[in-house]
């Protein structure tokens, strides 16, 4: 592996640990009273967690977006 290939390795994930700390400051705007009382409602029961869970993610099209948005609320 040549010095030009781990830069670019280097780079790009500097560049994915910053956008995906831009990411994670926008969910925590978000989060208002009204939306962790909506979050608090769907994710009260192990079920309405994992159906809530599974249609974000079917909507998202991504699990590694939802769990990045999982992560920003425990954070």
């Amino acid at each position: 592996m040549s010095w030009q290939e781990i830069s670019y390795l280097v780079w790009g994930l500097w560049m994915f640990l910053f956008w995906v700390s831009l990411f994670e400051d926008a969910i925590k705007n978000l989060a208002t009273k009204s939306f962790k009382l909506l979050i608090r409602h769907a994710t009260n029961t192990l079920m309405k967690s994992i159906g809530t869970g599974v249609f974000v993610t079917w909507i998202l099209q991504s699990s590694a977006v939802v769990s990045l948005i999982v992560l920003s609320f425990v954070g």
